[in-house]
């Protein structure tokens, strides 16, 4: 399409038409070009107008159509669209706009210096800062109003030059200047001392901007002015307010108690605004959520009813929840309550919450009112009440979250038998007896073979007592009694039990063999030598299925012991890459000078997931072995384990590894690679560079 077919288009009388005519203007050049250009900017849809503006930014830095945009500031062009698009454009051309305006803007009107100072600020350019700072102290108010958003604009990346600038305006006699100067440090989060603010806070075109900033500051002297805005007739002020008390609510304890004083000296008719703003689902959703923020400073019973009916709601439930614990003791009795009525989904975050705010004088209150929300809620409200339980549940909480070990839900069992092991080393006099005295039944035995691998043993009166009791577990019919069983069988010092645990590696189901896997790894004697090393070393020579290869070989790493390095050494040839790159983590975990030569081996195996593992580990132990195969690995075939190896040398290999590095640089093909040899170098380079520059030189005396 010509240019001729552009003008056409644009020439239309259907802004589609007009659209499309200003988007093939994208692979044009030249002055013609870029008159069409300014013709698009200035169409009368705002379609055409903001296709026209991504033409031109996109085209940046031609500079015929940095001229022609330039050029629309002049006094003569008065459509406003065409100006107001050309800042947007200029925003794109950088520094080359910077200083294209620089020429001409003292040149313009009021009103294309004040556009000028807005497309400044849309560069982002610290170079605009100058030019910005003689547009400041432009004799029209409406320039310098632009000036300083603008220099607010460019803040976000130049804040230690921008804030002394904003803030020297903050004392002007202009009030509009002010407001400007006060929006940008808010826009910026710059904190301004409360002495500064408070001064401002008495001009109304400034109370709310400046309230918004008192609230940033938190200063505990600027609680009774924000509390007080909340009173004040202008709705604006009164969002203001409530707003940046949530800002300094949050901004720590002192800050805090200042505002909880403020707020109860609130006249009686405020306060129960502020409740009632937080409580209904009608109002405004932002100001509610603030209201409820502003609640937990509050600190009454009824701001903390209304912060627990609030739990219930999604779109506020986070901003309730904070409002309950800064609410703290003031809000345990809403949540009891709430918790007694068990109504539907607020109970599971009421008693999860109940539990955070116990302490010793109320523990025993909210375990008798959790217990009941064990049964016959959802499985939410259970498990909220079995987690609590967990933290501040007495031995009241045993017998009923034993009964749970015996639920459908595989959630609740697993949050009742995580309850009860707490439960019981809070209680372990209480566990122990409740342990002796459970049944045959699956679930007594499952509740008292969790309390076994709770606590210390004896929990039967003697080890002998226990390994029996353990030991007859792990024959029962019940699968989850079984792996309890053999959980708990870790913790004995006793030959007997690594027997029983090995007769485990026979069960029918995996996950029992799982567990016993994970409890050989476990055992230790009385001078913490591993125990279950054996039998673990007599199931990986027999291959067992994968799953239960790779527990043993992770069981082995976890043990620590040197001698299953020849154990694990064969694996790191596997064909299966699981199972090497298992074996090769657990030869990491091993401390002996063997390790390294080992892991060496790794390097051969023909999946690069094996190698790059082996590489890692090599590198967090790195020796002159480790630091040799690293360098080696530079020439590896696969470029992924190449660019592996040459990050890890730039990291730990030393002042050593700059020549393998170098060298591979002058042959490698792969610009990732490269890339990554490049930055390790830079890397060694510039360490080399500073201990060469710190090192003091070699002394002269003789």
């Amino acid at each position: 399409m010509t240019l001729d077919d552009v003008a056409a288009g644009l020439a239309s009388s259907d802004p589609e038409t007009r659209r499309r005519a200003a988007g093939r203007l994208v692979s044009e050049s030249g002055e013609r070009a870029a008159a069409l250009l300014i013709q698009a900017l200035g169409d009368g849809d705002w379609r055409v107008r903001k296709e026209a503006t991504s033409v031109a930014m996109s085209l940046a830095p031609s500079p015929d159509i940095l001229r022609a945009l330039v050029e629309t500031f002049a006094p003569t062009e008065e459509n406003v669209g065409l100006r107001n698009a050309a800042v947007e454009a200029l925003g794109g051309y950088g520094a080359a706009a910077v200083d294209a305006l620089g020429v001409l803007v003292h040149e313009l009107d009021p009103d294309g210096r004040k556009l000028s100072a807005e497309a400044l600020g849309k560069t982002g350019e610290a170079g605009a800062l100058l030019l910005l700072r003689t547009l400041m102290e432009d004799r029209d108010p409406n320039v310098c109003a632009a000036a300083v958003e603008a220099v607010a604009a460019i803040g976000a990346t130049r804040i230690d030059e921008v804030a002394p600038l904003l803030l020297h305006y903050l004392r002007v006699p202009d009030a509009i200047l002010r407001l400007s100067a006060l929006n940008g440090l808010n826009q910026l989060g710059v904190v301004i001392r409360w002495e500064d603010i408070e001064e401002l806070l008495r001009d109304p075109i400034l109370e709310s901007a400046a309230l918004v900033a008192a609230g940033r500051g938190a200063d505990p002297l600027a609680a009774e002015s924000l509390v007080g805005a909340l009173a004040k007739t202008r709705h604006t002020v009164r969002s203001a307010a409530l707003r940046a008390l949530v800002d300094f609510v949050r901004g720590g304890a002192i800050a805090f108690e200042a505002a909880r004083g403020a707020l109860q000296r609130l006249p009686a008719t405020e306060r129960e605004r502020l409740i009632t703003l937080a409580d209904e689902p009608a109002n405004a959703l932002d100001e509610r959520r603030a209201a409820l923020v502003v609640l937990g400073a509050l600190g009454t019973r009824e701001a903390a009813r209304v912060a627990v009916r609030a739990l219930a709601d999604e779109q506020v439930n986070a901003e309730a929840e904070e409002a309950v614990l800064a609410l703290g003791p003031f809000a345990l009795p809403a949540l009891l309550e709430n918790i007694r009525r068990a109504e539907g989904r607020q109970c599971a975050a009421a008693i999860g919450l109940a539990a955070q705010l116990t302490d010793q004088d109320t523990y025993r209150e909210v375990t008798q009112t959790v217990l009941p929300a064990l049964t016959g809620g959802s499985d939410d409200d259970t498990e909220a009440a079995l987690v609590a339980l967990a933290r501040v549940g007495d031995r009241r909480a045993l017998h009923p979250i034993a009964r749970l070990l015996g639920a459908q839900s595989v959630r609740v069992r697993r949050a009742a038998a995580e309850a009860l092991a707490d439960i019981s080393r809070r209680y372990p006099d209480a566990a122990r007896e409740f342990a002796r005295s459970a049944g045959v039944e699956a679930t007594s035995a499952l509740a008292a073979a969790v309390i076994h691998g709770a606590l210390k043993a004896p929990v039967r009166g003697s080890v002998e007592e226990d390994l029996a009791f353990l030991s007859a577990a792990v024959s029962a019919d019940d699968m989850l009694l079984r792996r309890a069983a053999l959980d708990a069988l870790a913790a004995l010092d006793s030959p007997q039990a690594v027997e029983v645990v090995a007769f485990a590696l026979t069960d029918e189901e995996l996950e029992v063999r799982r567990a016993a896997v994970r409890s050989l790894g476990a055992m230790q004697t009385q001078d913490g030598t591993p125990a279950g090393l054996e039998p673990l070393f007599d199931l990986i020579r027999r291959r067992p299925e994968t799953e239960l290869l790779v527990e043993a070989i992770t069981a082995l790493g976890q043990a620590g012991d040197p001698r299953a390095l020849q154990v694990l050494r064969p694996l790191l040839y596997s064909t299966d890459a699981f199972v090497a790159v298992q074996a090769v983590e657990s030869v990491g975990r091993l401390h002996d000078p063997a390790r390294a030569e080992i892991l060496s081996e790794g390097l051969e195996h023909p999946d690069p997931e094996v190698v790059k593992s082996a590489l890692q580990t090599l590198a967090d132990g790195v020796d002159p072995i480790g630091q040799r195969q690293l360098a080696r690995c530079l020439g590896h075939e696969a470029w992924d384990v190449r660019r592996l190896a040459a990050d890890l040398l730039g990291r730990v290999g030393g002042q050593a590894a700059l020549g393998p590095l170098r060298m591979r640089l002058s042959e490698e093909r792969d610009p990732l690679v490269r890339q990554t040899i490049q930055r390790a170098l830079a890397e060694l380079e510039s360490a080399d560079t500073t201990v060469r520059r710190t090192t003091p030189p070699p002394s002269r005396e003789r």
